[in-house]
């Protein structure tokens, strides 16, 4: 290995590690609001719900729906506060949120990143 092959190899590395650094800080901002979101709604979006426990974060549209470390997948339009009970129970399909229970916004992300046929299967009207 020469000299120079050593300093385009560090190169690299440092290039990458300020790339890396970079999309980690982009996906924190995007967590802030979306946290936020949850904290300011202060409790769950499920109508049904009759618990009162502080709501957690629940993604409407899956991480696995999105390339790793995508900014969107944490992205405020794609949270919605739902308490453990009402969360660990929609998972488990027998909590359903309906589509009016979303914001436009909410919607209009849903369509924008996994389509129709994502929203009609898991948010009927």
């Amino acid at each position: 290995m020469t000299v120079s092959d050593i300093d385009e190899y560090n190169e690299r590395r440092a290039f990458e590690k300020a790339r890396k650094k970079l999309e980690k800080k982009e996906l924190r901002k995007h967590e802030r609001g979306a946290r936020a979101k949850v904290r300011g709604e202060g409790r769950c979006r499920n109508p049904d719900c009759r618990t009162g426990q502080r709501p957690e974060w629940h993604h409407i549209v899956p991480r696995s729906q999105f390339a790793s470390r995508n900014h969107l997948q944490n992205h405020e339009d794609n949270a919605v506060p739902l308490c453990h009970h009402c969360h660990m129970t929609w998972h488990q399909n027998v909590t359903v949120l309906r589509r009016s229970d979303l914001k436009a916004s909410e919607v209009a992300f849903i369509l924008e990143n996994a389509g129709q046929h994502f929203l009609d299967r898991h948010y009927p009207e």
